[in-house]
């Protein structure tokens, strides 16, 4: 089954900040399409659980934060965020 992913605008800045200040653009552009892919494909069986019901997914450089509707097949990345030292 596949999932539509969405970011919130607010995810996409973020990410967009990232990968400006980034020195390894590349890392940030290859694992923002790593998390699309997973999401996509099988949002439930990736990432861990995280606040109420939304899940966690890191993906080095990267981490989001998503929530995945099941009934809609939809996936929203909420957060997204660098991990230190990567």
């Amino acid at each position: 089954m596949t999932f539509t992913v969405t970011w919130k605008p607010s995810a996409i800045e973020a990410l967009a900040t990232l990968w400006l200040d980034s020195a390894r653009r590349d890392s940030v552009s290859k694992a923002a399409d790593e998390i699309d892919g997973l999401l996509r494909e099988r949002p439930l069986g990736v990432g861990e659980p995280a606040l109420l019901n939304s899940r966690i997914l890191v993906c080095l450089p990267l981490a989001v934060v998503y929530d995945v509707q099941v009934d809609d097949r939809l996936v929203q990345v909420l957060m997204v965020a660098a991990i230190p030292g990567e």
